[in-house]
């Protein structure tokens, strides 16, 4: 009971944490936040209009996050009438930083139940420490993927972990 309270708590204060962190950096003015590599990914991901433009792109730059960038516009369109661009870009951040803290608390666990750390506590705070540091949460508000490519080496060593304990 009681460390089912603690694990609550430890979500609610990280989660806490980092959406204060996060609100703070969605007060940059939009000019700061979305500059140089966001603005050329915002630009590649508004040129993908359909299938042909996505299988002809050949760009100094991968496709994969322009390609993340442009389904979450997808799916704002899909309920409203027009998307405005402040809209999209906050979207983008909210997406990462909801990413970063599941990612955060997969790989705590991970890291647990692979006895890289042995006690509850360590886990909770080192999942603590990777949802609130400011780096991570403050890369998060521009469209960049800095952030979400943390957070796929975390998911992907989970998954690659579970996926060999099942053969």
């Amino acid at each position: 009971m009681l460390s089912q309270l603690k694990k609550t708590l430890a979500i609610i204060f990280a989660t806490t944490i980092a959406m204060k962190l996060f609100v703070h950096g969605l007060s940059y003015p939009l000019q700061f936040r979305v500059n140089g590599d966001a603005l050329e990914y915002l630009r590649i991901a508004e040129g993908l209009t359909d299938i042909s433009t996505i299988a002809s792109y050949s760009g100094a730059r991968t496709i994969g996050f322009p390609l993340f960038e442009k389904a979450i516009y997808f799916l704002i369109s899909t309920y409203t009438e027009s998307v405005f661009v402040l809209t999209w870009i906050n979207s983008i951040g909210l997406v990462i930083l909801s990413m970063h803290i599941i990612a955060s608390w997969l790989f705590a666990t991970w890291a647990q139940q692979n006895s890289f750390i042995q006690r509850e506590n360590t886990r909770l705070l080192l999942f603590c420490f990777l949802s609130t540091f400011p780096v991570l949460v403050g890369h998060t508000t521009a469209p960049v993927s800095d952030t979400l490519s943390v957070d796929l080496i975390l998911f992907g060593l989970v998954f690659l972990d579970r996926s060999m304990r099942n053969i």
